[in-house]
C-alpha cells in the first residue's frame, strides 16, 4: 500500500480495523510503538522478525539472478520489464536515474540494504563531514533523542569528548569490514585498471561522482591534472593502510552494541506476545530505563502473559545485558498460557544472532536436560508440557557442538578450535583414533579440517566448546583424503564448481554414501583428480547435486549385504558413466562390501554387452547376501559362491562368511530377455540428448515414439520389425523435422506386439 501511494508512512486510522482486533493491537503496540503511524522502516523491521525480505529486495534478487544465469547479459533495460510504478521508480533510484541497470548497481543496492544500522549511521555521518568540509562533528548538534541506541553507540565511539572525527568513524566502520567512501571509491577505480590491462588513464570528468568525490580525486589523488593512473590510485590507497577493511573474522567486534532479537511466544488460541533480549554495553542485569521498564504484577492465571524475570521485580518485556566475553549470560523467560492453554510456540530469527558464541534455549527446571535447542540451527520450539513455564536463553561466548556417535567406528572431524585437541581431552573414552595419509595411521590428537575414524565401545554424546576457525581453506592432495568442514554446512556442488578437480565426496553412515553436503563434526572422503585448494567453510545455495546416495532409488537389479545394523546395496547394470569409485576400505573389522572393477572399487556393476565376472570384496563379520531382480532382468545375473553358481531371479538371500569367494556374473548378450520392458531414460533430466533402453522378449513389429504433454507426436524413433534382444536408442531432443524442441516434460511410448509401456522424461536446457 505504501508503494502504491508513493508514501513513507500510513496512519492506522486509514485501516479498516477495530481496536479489539488482534491485528490492530499487533500493529499499534508492537509495530508502530504506540504512535499509530506505520512507517516503511517499522514494517520492514517487523517483517525481519520472521526472516522476510521487503518487496524491493525480492525484486533486486530476481534481477541479480538474471545476470547470474545469463553470463553474457551486460545490462537490463528497466522499461522492458513490465513493472508497476513503484517498482520502476525504485529501480530508477538504483540505476542513478537512467533506464539501464547493471549487475554492479544491483549488488551495490543489496549491500547497502543489508548493511547493519550502525554502518548506515556511520556512512551517513561521513557523508555529512564531506558536505560540511570539516573533520569533526559534535554529537550534541545531531538530531538524536536521549536514550536512543544511536546516541549510546556514538558516545562509545567518541569517548569522553562527545566529538566524532573522521578517523573515529572510519575505525568504527572497519569493525564490520566496511571502508570509508574514499577507500571504496579508490578500490572501485583500482578494479577498473585490473579488469582492463590496456587501460592507462581514467579521465575524472567522465566519472559519475558527486562534487566531494570529484575534489578528492582531482586535487588529492591526480595532483590537479584530472587524469588518474593506476600508480596514483595505489599510492592514494597506501594513505589508508591502517584503515583498509580487514577480513571480517579478524576485525569484527565480538558483540554489537545494538544486538537484539525478538522472541515471539504464542499459545493454543494464537495469542501472541513479543519480547526482546540482547546486549547493550551500558546495561546491567537489573532494569535500565528508558529502554527497559518494569511491568505491572503478574495478571490472573486466565490471562496470557510472557515476561523476562529480573530478581526483585515484576519483570520486563525487553532485557538487554552488558556483553561479557568471559562468562555465560542467561535470560529467563516466564510464560503463563492463560485460557488459551498449551502448547506454547516460541519463535525467533537465527539470522539476527551475533556471529560469535553459542545460543541455546533450555528449560529452567533442569538447565537443559528436558529442553536443549540450538538457536542457530532452529527457529522455533513447541512446548507441550504445562510444567515447562520457564525457559532460559543461555549465551556462551564460545561456540558449542555436540557429537552424537554410535558404538563402533564413526567418521568425525573437529568443527571448532578447542583449547586441547588431544584424543584424551576431547574423547576420553575412545578406543582408538585413525587418520589417513597414503594409508591409515594412529593419531592422538585431531587437527583442523582433517577427517578421522574414531572407535567407541558404546554409544556416546560428547560436547565440545571452542572458537570458530579463522581459516577454512586448505590444500588437498590428489587422490583420496579424509577431511572435515568448519562449523557450517558445505555444499558439495559449490565445491565442485569452485574446483573442478574435486571428483566426488563420500560420507559414512551404515556404509559409504555419496554426500551432497558436508555437515560440521563429521568426516568425509574427498577424491581429487589433482591437488588443489578447497574452501571447507563456504555455504552455497545451489541446485541439488545429481549424485545418488548408496541406498537411493534404482530401477534395476540389486544385490545387498547386511550385517547387524549395517547394509550396503550393489546396483547391477548401472550406466557406465554413473559408476563412482568408493573411498579406501574402512578400518579392519568394519562391515564393507564392494565390487572390484578393472580400475576401481565401486558399489555398481556397469551394464555391458560382453559377459564378465566381478569379484565381491567382503569385510566384517557373518552377513546376509541378498538380491532383488526385476522380471525384465531375470536371466542376466548370476552369483558365484565358492564355485557354486546361483541364478539370480526374483528376491532371495543366503548367509556367507567374509572369507567366502564371491563373484557376480554379468551374462551380457548371451541370454535373451525373458520379458518385454522399457527402462527409464538416462540421464533424466537431460540436455541435449538421452538414451532409451528396452527389451524385446520376441521378434515382431516395434514402435518407439515421443509425445509432448498435449499428446502430440514429436518424434518417431523406431518403426520397424526387430528380433528379440536388448536395444538402446538416443533421442537428441529434436522433432521429426530436426528442430530442437523446448524445455519441458515429454513421454516416450514403446509398442511391441500386445506389449505397451509409457514413461516420462524431462528436457532441461
Amino acid at each position: 500500500e505504501l508503494n502504491q501511494q508513493n508514501a513513507d508512512a500510513i496512519s492506522m486510522d486509514e485501516l479498516d480495523l477495530q481496536e479489539e482486533d488482534w491485528e490492530w493491537e499487533f500493529l499499534y503496540y508492537e509495530v508502530s510503538g504506540g504512535d499509530a503511524e506505520l512507517s516503511r522502516k517499522d514494517l520492514e523491521e517487523a517483517l525481519a522478525w520472521w526472516g522476510y525480505d521487503p518487496p524491493e529486495i525480492e525484486l533486486l534478487i530476481d534481477l541479480a539472478d538474471r545476470f547470474y544465469y545469463e553470463p553474457n547479459l551486460e545490462l537490463i533495460i528497466i522499461d522492458e520489464l513490465g513493472l508497476e510504478d513503484w517498482e520502476r521508480d525504485f529501480l530508477l533510484g538504483v540505476s542513478g536515474g537512467d533506464v539501464e541497470l547493471t549487475l554492479w548497481e544491483i549488488e551495490y543496492a543489496l549491500d547497502d540494504w543489508f548493511a547493519p544500522p550502525e554502518v548506515k549511521l556511520l556512512l551517513g555521518l561521513l557523508e555529512e563531514l564531506g558536505r560540511q568540509d570539516t573533520d569533526l562533528i559534535l554529537i550534541d548538534e545531531l538530531d538524536l533523542e536521549e536514550g536512543t541506541w544511536e546516541l549510546f553507540f556514538l558516545h562509545d565511539i567518541s569517548g569522553a569528548d562527545r566529538m566524532l572525527s573522521r578517523e573515529e568513524l572510519e575505525e568504527a566502520l572497519s569493525w564490520w569490514g566496511y571502508a570509508s567512501p574514499e577507500i571504496m571509491l579508490l578500490l572501485d577505480l583500482e578494479s577498473l585498471f585490473h579488469a582492463d590491462p590496456d587501460l592507462l588513464e581514467i579521465d575524472i570528468e567522465i566519472l559519475d561522482i558527486d562534487e566531494s568525490d570529484w575534489g578528492f580525486l582531482y586535487y588529492d589523488v591526480s595532483g590537479g591534472d584530472g587524469e588518474l593512473t593506476l600508480a596514483e590510485v595505489e599510492e592514494a590507497l597506501s594513505w589508508f593502510d591502517d584503515r583498509l577493511p580487514e577480513d571480517e573474522a579478524d576485525s569484527a567486534p565480538l558483540f554489537s552494541d545494538t544486538f537484539s532479537v525478538i522472541i515471539s511466544v504464542s499459545n493454543a488460541a494464537d495469542q501472541v506476545e513479543l519480547q526482546t533480549f540482547g546486549f547493550e554495553s551500558e546495561s546491567t542485569d537489573q532494569i535500565d530505563p528508558p529502554h527497559e521498564e518494569e511491568l505491572p504484577p503478574l495478571p490472573p492465571a486466565e490471562v496470557f502473559d510472557v515476561r523476562f524475570q529480573i530478581l526483585g521485580t515484576n519483570g520486563i518485556d525487553t532485557d538487554l545485558r552488558a556483553p561479557d566475553e568471559n562468562a555465560q549470560t542467561i535470560w529467563t523467560l516466564q510464560m503463563q498460557s492463560g485460557n488459551g492453554g498449551f502448547p506454547l510456540l516460541v519463535e525467533w530469527n537465527p539470522d539476527l544472532l551475533p556471529p560469535i558464541g553459542s545460543f541455546y534455549l533450555r528449560d529452567a527446571i533442569t538447565g537443559g536436560d528436558l529442553v536443549h535447542v540450538d538457536m542457530r540451527s532452529q527457529n522455533s520450539l513447541l512446548l507441550e508440557n504445562p510444567a515447562l513455564n520457564q525457559i532460559q536463553i543461555a549465551f556462551n561466548p564460545l561456540a558449542e557442538y555436540t557429537f552424537e556417535l554410535s558404538a563402533g567406528w564413526n567418521m568425525i572431524s573437529l568443527p571448532l578450535a578447542v583449547a586441547d585437541a588431544s584424543l584424551e581431552a576431547t574423547f576420553p573414552h575412545a578406543i582408538s583414533l585413525f587418520g589417513f595419509n597414503d594409508g591409515y595411521h594412529a593419531a592422538d590428537r585431531l587437527e583442523p579440517l582433517n577427517g578421522y575414524w574414531i572407535n567407541l565401545a558404546e554409544q556416546a554424546e560428547v560436547t565440545i566448546i571452542g572458537a570458530p576457525y579463522d581459516e577454512c581453506r586448505t590444500e588437498i592432495p590428489g587422490g583420496w583424503t579424509m577431511v572435515g568442514p568448519c562449523g557450517s554446512q558445505v555444499d558439495v556442488a559449490g565445491l565442485q564448481e569452485e574446483n573442478p578437480a574435486l571428483v566426488s565426496v563420500f560420507g559414512f553412515g551404515s556404509s559409504y554414501f555419496a554426500a551432497e553436503a558436508m555437515e560440521p563434526g563429521w568426516g568425509y572422503w574427498t577424491n581429487m583428480a589433482t591437488s588443489g585448494e578447497l574452501d571447507l567453510g563456504s555455504v552455497r545455495v545451489l541446485k541439488p547435486v545429481a549424485a545418488r546416495p548408496h541406498n537411493g532409488a534404482f530401477a534395476g537389479a540389486v544385490l545387498w549385504a547386511a550385517s547387524l545394523d549395517r547394509r550396503q546395496t550393489i546396483h547391477l547394470g548401472a550406466e557406465p558413466e554413473a559408476v563412482q569409485a568408493l573411498p579406501p576400505v574402512p578400518p579392519r573389522g568394519m562391515f564393507d562390501v564392494r565390487v572390484a572393477l578393472q580400475e576401481k572399487e565401486a558399489w555398481q556393476v556397469p551394464r555391458g554387452e560382453a559377459a564378465a565376472d566381478f569379484p565381491l570384496l567382503l569385510q566384517g563379520e557373518s552377513m546376509q547376501i541378498g538380491w532383488d531382480i526385476p522380471a525384465a532382468e531375470e536371466g542376466q545375473w548370476q552369483l558365484l559362491l565358492n564355485e557354486q553358481v546361483i541364478d539370480l531371479r526374483g528376491a532371495g538371500s543366503l548367509a556367507v562368511e567374509p572369507a567366502a569367494v564371491l563373484q557376480v556374473r554379468r551374462l551380457g548378450a548371451l541370454a535373451l530377455p525373458q520379458t518385454y520392458s522399457l527402462a527409464q531414460n538416462f540421464p533424466n533430466p537431460f540436455n541435449p540428448s538421452t538414451t532409451i533402453r528396452y527389451n524385446l522378449k520376441e521378434a515382431g513389429a516395434v514402435s518407439l515414439r515421443i509425445y509432448d504433454v498435449m499428446g502430440q507426436r514429436v518424434r518417431e524413433l523406431v518403426d520397424a520389425p526387430q528380433p528379440a534382444g536388448r536395444y538402446q536408442v538416443i533421442w537428441d531432443g529434436r522433432d521429426q523435422r530436426g528442430t530442437s524442441v523446448a524445455n519441458g516434460v515429454y513421454f516416450y511410448e514403446l509398442r511391441a506386439g500386445a506389449f505397451r509401456a509409457l514413461r516420462k522424461m524431462v528436457l532441461m536446457k
